[in-house]
């Protein structure tokens, strides 16, 4: 099966380097790797991605997007577990439980089967957001005024698609910088929420993990032309944390 990786943003933020984490997991595992940067003739942003998967959906058998301020950390695993069976044609993650706002799904990482799912995605730009904003209840979580709630709606009213959606637990591949702490291995972190918000947890990864800016170990890119010299500040200060902690120890013992 030819399989896709898609990702991108118009206008173009480069506050992450999420486009070099994304080439490398592909290229580990032999999957296209494409990153969208153009305007699109949507005048809400949040519909470009939409705009993106229907130019390249006739061109693949499945397509895993993910938004540009999301990251692989785990590269050995690859896609196959997310692949839909049977009569789905999508597989999305639930909102994380634990948030105080929730959605019923998060659009910002899925895969969609391409044969099965081109309707969805024509269906998806076809559906007028204001008549999704007037049918929205408060059950159905926050509203973002973009793609995620037009899915949201396609998905509880419409019966072309209904019982075709597989919706997974947020830390199958849409993981948040919570999980870090209890998680022994995730695949894929996502950060949300305002900007200034995703920079600050972007960071606490990168020392939380004591990796650079692709949020990958050097091994995983040391066959790219890659120069990450952020994770030498992140190995320095995890090395200082430890020499602090066991100094700590000896002082009290």
């Amino acid at each position: 099966m030819k399989i896709c990786v898609l990702s991108g943003r118009y206008p173009i933020q480069n506050h992450f380097l999420s486009s070099e984490n994304h080439r490398v997991y592909c290229s580990h595992h032999d999957y296209t790797y494409i990153n969208c940067n153009w305007p699109t003739t949507s005048k809400n942003r949040y519909l470009n991605k939409i705009h993106f998967l229907k130019y390249y959906i006739t061109l693949f058998d499945l397509i895993f997007w993910i938004d540009d301020d999301a990251f692989f950390l785990d590269i050995d695993k690859s896609l196959d577990e997310f692949i839909p069976t049977g009569n789905n044609f999508l597989s999305i993650c639930k909102s994380p439980s634990n948030k105080k706002i929730t959605t019923v799904f998060s659009s910002g990482s899925f895969m969609i089967s391409c044969s099965k799912g081109e309707e969805f995605v024509n269906a998806i730009l076809e559906s007028n957001l204001e008549k999704v904003k007037k049918w929205w209840k408060p059950e159905y979580g926050y509203f973002t005024n973009g793609d995620q709630d037009i899915m949201v709606y396609l998905y509880l009213t419409d019966d072309r698609f209904k019982g075709k959606i597989k919706l997974f637990d947020h830390n199958k591949f849409n993981s948040r910088i919570h999980d870090l702490e209890k998680e022994a291995r995730i695949f894929l972190l996502h950060f949300t929420g305002s900007l200034n918000n995703k920079k600050r947890l972007y960071k606490s990864a990168q020392s939380k993990l004591a990796v650079g800016k692709l949020l990958l170990p050097d091994g995983a890119f040391k066959d790219y032309s890659i120069i990450d010299t952020s994770i030498i500040r992140y190995k320095l200060a995890n090395v200082y944390y430890k020499l602090k902690n066991s100094l700590s120890q000896i002082i009290k013992h």
